[in-house]
């Protein structure tokens, strides 16, 4: 059990060997930059744990990454925004969430900005729940955003990159907007709001 209120980032890695680090039945209630920082490239787990901080969830700094991330099993419904790579991250970095609940975010901007060169941002069987007004989802070029058997509060998502919707319920309405040459996949989701839901598009790849 850890349980910490450290401001700023809770936990901040920032070399790049190979050392893999798991984190198991934590309470983050700091972290006003970011609960995991990450700027290394190790592998990391993060598995039932407990976010009550004002930034990010999770944050790929600029670094050179080597393994994936993997989050599973927690609760971040009273979080800020919740998962970001910046656009000088290297090496792939790749987040997989399964199992997750996250809410709250923060108003008027971005609750997810995936913004990493060649990265994929998997969410699975999670609830996804801004709580809050102008929370958008956005993924940049040569990035991917793939969301399954979920329940999406997200209303806005922004795709430069690849963004892919299967078998999820959209609660609030969603809204997608192409800001780039990436393409959209959707296939089995249901708008539990305005009946069944369509992208601008019809469903496959576009």
């Amino acid at each position: 059990m850890f349980h910490t209120t450290v401001q700023n980032c809770a936990v901040h890695v920032t070399h790049g060997n190979s050392e893999c680090h798991i984190f198991t039945d934590c309470e983050f209630l700091g972290g006003n930059l970011a609960a995991f920082r990450f700027e290394g490239g190790s592998a990391q787990s993060i598995d039932r744990c407990f976010f009550f901080n004002s930034g990010w969830i999770v944050d790929f700094a600029p670094g050179n990454y080597y393994h994936d991330t993997t989050m599973s099993n927690c609760d971040a419904e009273r979080s800020g925004p919740w998962f970001r790579s910046t656009s000088a991250t290297n090496s792939y970095p790749s987040l997989y969430v399964t199992n997750t609940n996250t809410g709250a975010a923060a108003a008027n901007q971005p609750c997810i900005n995936w913004g990493g060169l060649y990265s994929v941002l998997s969410l699975d069987n999670c609830h996804l729940d801004p709580s809050q007004p102008n929370c958008p989802a956005v993924v940049a070029a040569n990035n991917r955003l793939m969301i399954r058997g979920s329940k999406i509060g997200v209303q806005a998502m922004n795709y430069a990159g690849d963004l892919s919707l299967v078998d999820n319920l959209i609660f609030y309405g969603l809204t997608t907007t192409p800001t780039g040459s990436g393409m959209i996949y959707t296939a089995g989701n249901k708008n539990l709001v305005n009946g069944p839901f369509r992208t601008p598009q019809l469903e496959g790849f576009r």
